[in-house]
C-alpha cells in the first residue's frame, strides 16, 4: 500500500501518541502527593515537570509543529493522555461551540493548502500571503494531518482579541463642545479610521442621527461582536461631527488587524484609532500590527489605541510580571535539564482574583528564538501539574509560550533549558491580576512608538463640566513603560545586552482622555474602558487637523501631547501619560498670528462682527487687517502719518 505524505505524517503521529513511557510512568507513581512548601517544588511534581521534558523531547518532526497546547488535545481527543507520566494534565484549549478550534497557521498560503482545509472539515478565515499565514477554524481530528503538509511550518492556537472595555461625557469634559463653537471647527475635512470589533447596530445609529449618513464600513470588514466599534464612533462623531468616518474589523486575527489598518490608510484615513489587542501579539519586537501602524504613520496618519483595562503597580492589580530571569538557586538539583524562575520569595507566580490564560514572552528574536523556556501550571497546592506549554524553540521558533486557562490560586512556575541563555520575561495574564506583579501592562501594538496610546478619566464624574487637575484615573486603567529588544527587521537595539538593562524603553500610554459617556448602542449605555477613551482623544485630532490641514502629522502628536492637564506626577508619568487631553489646549496651539491679534482685542477668534477684517471698530479709517499689518490697536484711535506728497 503507498501512502501519501499526508498519511504517513498522521500515522507517524498516531504511532508516537500510543507509545508507552514505562520510566515515566513508574517515576510518577513514586511521586509524593504531600504540599509543597511556598518556595519549592514538591518532589512529586519534580517527577511529573521531568516526564513532560522527557515527552518534549520524543517528539516527531510532525509533532513539533503543533503547538504543545494542541498536541495535548490531539491526543485527547485520541482517548489517550495528553502527557504518559502527568496524569493531571488536561488540554485547556477553548474550543468553539461546534467543537472546532482557531488556529494560526505559519504556512505557505496556496489553493491547495485552503482545500485541505476544507476538505479535512475547517474553513478558511484569514489568507495573508504576504505574511505566510492563514488563520482557520478546524476540528481537533485536522491538527495532525494538516500538520504532516510539507507546507505547513507550524500551527499555534489562534491569538484571541481582547477588547477594552468595562461595561458622552467626554465632549463637555474635554471642553470639546465648547472649543468648537469658539474655534469655529468641526472636523470637517478630516477622515477617521475606527478599528474593533463591529459595526452592528450601526443602520440604527445613523438613522438615529448618532452616526453621519456618510459612515462607511470597509467591504467585508463588517465584523463580528458587540456593536463596540459603533459605539467608538459615535463617540468620535459627538466630537468631530463634521469628520468622515470609516470602519474596519480588527481581524480576523493579527494579519486581518494588519490588513484592517492598511485599507483603511488606503481609503484616505488620516487617523485611525483601535481598541482591540491579541494575546499572541509580539512584546518586544513590532509583528504585522505593529509594521501596518508604522507604515501608517510613515505615511503621514495618526494611530491612537486603547491603553487596556488590565490594571496597574500603582493600583495593586496589575496583571503582568516583567523582569529577568532568576535562577532559584537550588535548581541544578531539582531539574538536571533545566532550572526554575523565582519570582522572589517563591519559584511560581498565581492569580488573586478571576481566571486567566497566560502568556509567557522572552526577548529574543521573534523568528529564530534557539533559548528553550516553558511554562507549567501547578494545583494550588504545589502537588500536581495540572497544565504546561513545551513548544521547541530550536532556532526557528517565537519566544512565547501559552496556556489557556488558570484558575485563581494556581501555580504559574517558569522553566529554563540548561542550554538556555537568561533573558527578560514578561508573563501576561489579563484576566486576572497577579500575586507577584510589576509595571509594563499595555500591550503590543499599543505600547509601540508610533501609537498614541490612551489611558482612561471617568468624564461622568465632573460633565458637564470639564475635567480638572484633581481628576482621577480609572483604576484599571494599564500602565507603561514598554520595553523594545528588536527592531522591526530582527535588528537587537542593544546586541548582546537582552536583560533589563539593555532594549529600549518606551514611554506609554502617551495621554488621557475620557470614557464613562452614553452612546444609542445596547451594552454601552454608559460607555466604560480605554475603548471609549481613545476615540474621544481621536475626535479631538481630528478637531486640531480639521482647523490645520496643514499640519503633519508630528506636529498633531505633539500639540496632543502638550495640550494636557498634569494629573499625576509632574511631567510624563507611566500611569496617565502627559494627563488629561483638552481640546481647548490643543486647539489654542493651532493659532495663527492674526487669530491671537483677534483673541487679544476682541475676545474671539473668528472673524465676525467688529474683529471681521474689513470692520473699523474706532473708526480712524483704518480697518482691522490694516490695523494688524501696522501692529496698531483696532480699538484705538491711530492716525497715519502724512505722505510727503501732501505737503
Amino acid at each position: 500500500m503507498i501512502f501519501t505524505e499526508e498519511q504517513c505524517g498522521f500515522l507517524s503521529f498516531q504511532i508516537v501518541m500510543n507509545r508507552t513511557a514505562t520510566t515515566t510512568s513508574l517515576l510518577a507513581c513514586l511521586a509524593l502527593a504531600s504540599p509543597a512548601r511556598a518556595d519549592e517544588i514538591s518532589p512529586g511534581v519534580r517527577i511529573q515537570m521531568d516526564a513532560i521534558h522527557a515527552e518534549k523531547t520524543q517528539r516527531t518532526p510532525v509533532e513539533r509543529k503543533l503547538v504543545s497546547q494542541l498536541l495535548y488535545l490531539s491526543r485527547e481527543q485520541a482517548g489517550l493522555s495528553a502527557v504518559e507520566g502527568a496524569k493531571d494534565i488536561k488540554s485547556r484549549v477553548h474550543r468553539e461551540a461546534d467543537g472546532r478550534v482557531i488556529v494560526d497557521m505559519s504556512a505557505a498560503a496556496s489553493p491547495a493548502l485552503s482545500k485541505a482545509i476544507v476538505d479535512l472539515g475547517g474553513t478558511v478565515l484569514d489568507v495573508s500571503e504576504e505574511l505566510d499565514s492563514v488563520r482557520a477554524s478546524l476540528p481537533v481530528a485536522a491538527l495532525a494531518r494538516l500538520a504532516a503538509r510539507a507546507d505547513v511550518k507550524r500551527i499555534a492556537r489562534g491569538g484571541i482579541a481582547i477588547t477594552h472595555k468595562v461595561t458622552n461625557q467626554s465632549d463637555a469634559a474635554e471642553k470639546a463642545n465648547k472649543a468648537r463653537v469658539t474655534f469655529g471647527v468641526d472636523g470637517t475635512g478630516v477622515k477617521v479610521g475606527v478599528i474593533s470589533d463591529s459595526a452592528k447596530y450601526s443602520d440604527a445609529s445613523i438613522a438615529s442621527g448618532e452616526l453621519p449618513a456618510s459612515f462607511t464600513v470597509l467591504p467585508g470588514r463588517f465584523g463580528h461582536g458587540s456593536g463596540e466599534g459603533t459605539a467608538m464612533s459615535e463617540i468620535i462623531h459627538d466630537i468631530a461631527p463634521g469628520a468622515s468616518i470609516c470602519f474596519a474589523e480588527a481581524g480576523p486575527g493579527k494579519s486581518g488587524f494588519a490588513q484592517s489598518i492598511k485599507l483603511l490608510r488606503q481609503a484616505g484615513c488620516m487617523i485611525i484609532v483601535d481598541d482591540i489587542s491579541y494575546s499572541n501579539e509580539w512584546q518586544f519586537q513590532d509583528d504585522a500590527i505593529g509594521k501596518a501602524v508604522n507604515s501608517a504613520v510613515a505615511s503621514g496618519a495618526i494611530y491612537l489605541s486603547a491603553s487596556g483595562n488590565e490594571g496597574s503597580l500603582k493600583r495593586g492589580n496589575s496583571t503582568t510580571w516583567e523582569g529577568d530571569f532568576v535562577d532559584n538557586g537550588s535548581a541544578g538539583s531539582l531539574f538536571p535539564n533545566g532550572h526554575v524562575h523565582s519570582f522572589g520569595s517563591n519559584n511560581y507566580n498565581s492569580l488573586t482574583n478571576h481566571s486567566s490564560d497566560a502568556v509567557l514572552q522572552w526577548s529574543d528574536e521573534y523568528h529564530t528564538s534557539a533559548n528553550d523556556y516553558d511554562l507549567y501550571v501547578l494545583n494550588s497546592s504545589g502537588t500536581k501539574v495540572v497544565d504546561s506549554s513545551t513548544d521547541f524553540q530550536d532556532g526557528s521558533a517565537e519566544p512565547t509560550e501559552y496556556v489557556g486557562y488558570v484558575a485563581r490560586g494556581e501555580r504559574i512556575v517558569i522553566w529554563k533549558d540548561n542550554s538556555a541563555a537568561p533573558r527578560y520575561l514578561r508573563l501576561s495574564c489579563t484576566g486576572s491580576p497577579l500575586k507577584v506583579q510589576t509595571a509594563g501592562q499595555v500591550i503590543g501594538h499599543a505600547a509601540t512608538g508610533n501609537c498614541i496610546g490612551v489611558a482612561a478619566s471617568d468624564a461622568s464624574l465632573v460633565a458637564p463640566g470639564p475635567f480638572t487637575t484633581s481628576s482621577p484615573l480609572e483604576s484599571y486603567s494599564s500602565d507603561g513603560p514598554h520595553k523594545m529588544f528588536y527592531k522591526p527587521d530582527g535588528t537587537p537595539f542593544t546586541l548582546g545586552n537582552f536583560l533589563a538593562s539593555g532594549g529600549l524603553t518606551i514611554n506609554t500610554p502617551s495621554i488621557t482622555a475620557g470614557d464613562g459617556g452614553r452612546t444609542s448602542v445596547p451594552g454601552f449605555k454608559p460607555f466604560y474602558g480605554t475603548s471609549a477613551a481613545a476615540p474621544a482623544a481621536a475626535g479631538i485630532a481630528a478637531l486640531v487637523w480639521s482647523k490645520t490641514p496643514s499640519l503633519t502629522n508630528a506636529q498633531v502628536r505633539t500639540i496632543l501631547e502638550s495640550s494636557c492637564l498634569d494629573i499625576s506626577a509632574p511631567g510624563y508619568e507611566i500611569n496617565s501619560g502627559f494627563g488629561i487631553l483638552m481640546a481647548d489646549l490643543a486647539l489654542q496651539k493651532t493659532l495663527t498670528p492674526s487669530e491671537q491679534w483677534r483673541k487679544h482685542y476682541f475676545s474671539t477668534y473668528l472673524p465676525h462682527g467688529t474683529a471681521a477684517p474689513a470692520a473699523d471698530p474706532d473708526g480712524d479709517g483704518l480697518d482691522n487687517a490694516l490695523e494688524f499689518s501696522l501692529g496698531t490697536s483696532p480699538t484705538k484711535l491711530n492716525l497715519l502719518p502724512l505722505s510727503p506728497s501732501s505737503h
